[in-house]
């Protein structure tokens, strides 16, 4: 999705030449990246294997720095999203705005195409009964030479606790 409002800002603007519609292309954008901006650390928290999410590194001078995969991974889109706009503010230089808008569409079509390949999350899958599903994306998600069989063990453990607790919402108002 965030591949295609890239695209759709992209493609938008070089077909209108009134000011209100390139506001409006950047307010759907502006919306649906605010959307996808959580999809990252949810699809990292539920796909990185349990022992990566938290490491202590040694700097080779006798420290350990202790951090969270997740939370430097989560950066990603962030940097990415800000090398993106480096580079338009460079190639603008270069190129008028309707040039620079059909450059910003062409490149994250690859991405796209790319992103059609992920599996949804071992425990997405779980979590909708799809067991053999679940167990393809997680060998893909560790390598075929991993045995994935304690992890799936885990999941498929935490699944039924977390259906056995039913949550409600008016528990969130109660105190105490």
């Amino acid at each position: 999705m965030h591949n295609l409002t890239r695209c759709e800002r992209g493609f938008f603007p070089i077909s209108l030449s009134d000011v209100t519609y390139i506001y409006l292309g950047r307010a759907i954008t502006g919306f649906c990246i605010g959307i996808i901006s959580l999809s990252l650390p949810v699809y990292l928290a539920e796909a990185i294997h349990p022992e990566v999410k938290n490491r202590n590194v040694s700097n080779g001078s006798g420290n350990i720095f202790y951090f969270q995969v997740r939370g430097i991974l989560g950066l990603l889109p962030t940097s990415l999203g800000n090398g993106g706009v480096m580079l338009c503010y460079i190639l603008g230089f270069f190129f008028d705005w309707q040039h620079l808008s059909l450059i910003g569409a062409v490149i994250p079509v690859p991405f796209l195409m790319l992103m059609c390949m992920i599996p949804e999350t071992p425990r997405y899958q779980v979590s909708k009964n799809r067991e053999r599903s679940a167990k393809a994306a997680l060998q893909w998600l560790r390598g075929l030479a991993v045995d994935i069989t304690r992890e799936m063990h885990d999941m498929e453990t935490a699944n039924m606790l977390i259906k056995k607790e039913k949550f409600k919402a008016k528990e969130l108002l109660q105190s105490g």
